[in-house]
């Protein structure tokens, strides 16, 4: 953004938002999954990090 003279910019944040929904025996099943999804398709390691959240079903 400086380099273009476009100032007064804090945050600038792009991401992509990714549900997924799945069945497991264990919280650490479940991460696991989650994990292993995300390293090996959703995300691109060169470029991108990821983080995710369990929530229980309802």
């Amino acid at each position: 953004m400086k380099t273009l003279h476009i100032d007064g910019v804090e945050d600038v944040r792009i991401g992509k938002r990714i549900q997924m929904f799945l069945e497991a025996s264990s919280e650490q099943e479940a991460r696991g999954k989650v994990d292993d999804a995300c390293k090996r398709l959703l995300s691109n390691p060169i470029m991108e990090t990821y983080s995710f959240v369990l929530r229980p079903s309802a």
